[in-house]
């Protein structure tokens, strides 16, 4: 059970010194399919910005990392390919039109106190302030594997409410709260035995996309979340 109790939750971009911290959060949720300290690095010094930390108490208790690419170029990639094996260095496109998630990582025992949701409300911002058409990410699947002996994926994705039988899938679920919409499935998206290694491309439109008052905007938080979940 967890038993950590709800406190403040900062959100702040990352620096250099942070990697030791971010790293344990990495190895605590991903394992060995964890970013690498090179890789966490590597996004640092390209997109210094898109990268944030979320703490508790002065603790790194979760990330969020993000790049700018362009959607077109995803196609069927893998994450692996989107993302450049992680390290960003050489997809990273500062004048593409589309930020999109390489990670959202909470450490396990702080899980289900609303980190995620707190670094996910600073995606609005990233993409207010760069004008960007959307944010995309490549979602799991975490519990499709219960089920995929009884479902095909397509029909699965598309479940939203629990019917009795089979129940929305609980990630899927987390980002439809955020008015994120499914794009496509792609197979082999990243390795996740529990998502039987597929990756749901989901994306959520700028709402202030070239608007002339998006300045005006980003400068409150609570105007920003107002027009995004709207």
């Amino acid at each position: 059970m967890n038993t950590i109790k709800k406190g403040k939750i900062e959100v702040r971009m990352a620096k250099i010194e942070d990697l030791p911290q971010m790293l344990d959060v990495e190895r605590a949720t991903w394992g060995k399919e964890g970013a690498t300290e090179e890789m966490i690095k590597s996004r640092i010094e390209t997109f210094s910005d898109g990268i944030l930390v979320a703490l508790m108490d002065n603790k790194i208790v979760g990330t969020l990392m993000t790049q700018i690419i362009n959607a077109d170029d995803i196609g069927l990639k893998t994450w692996y390919g989107i993302t450049d094996d992680g390290f960003i260095k050489k997809t990273h496109t500062p004048k593409g039109d589309t930020l999109y998630g390489v990670s959202l990582s909470v450490h396990p025992l702080y899980r289900q106190i609303g980190i995620s949701r707190k670094i996910f409300e600073n995606i609005v911002k990233l993409i207010v302030k760069y004008n960007l058409k959307q944010v995309m990410l490549g979602g799991r699947v975490p519990d499709y594997y219960k089920f995929a002996d009884k479902i095909k994926i397509e029909d699965y994705i598309k479940i939203e409410e629990d019917n009795g039988n089979i129940p929305p899938d609980s990630e899927l679920t987390f980002y439809r709260k955020f008015g994120l919409d499914i794009v496509k499935i792609i197979p082999n998206y990243f390795k996740d035995p529990e998502s039987l290694n597929y990756g749901i491309l989901l994306r959520r439109k700028n709402p202030c996309f070239n608007k002339f008052y998006r300045w005006f905007i980003l400068i409150n938080q609570n105007w920003i979340l107002n027009i995004w979940y709207d």
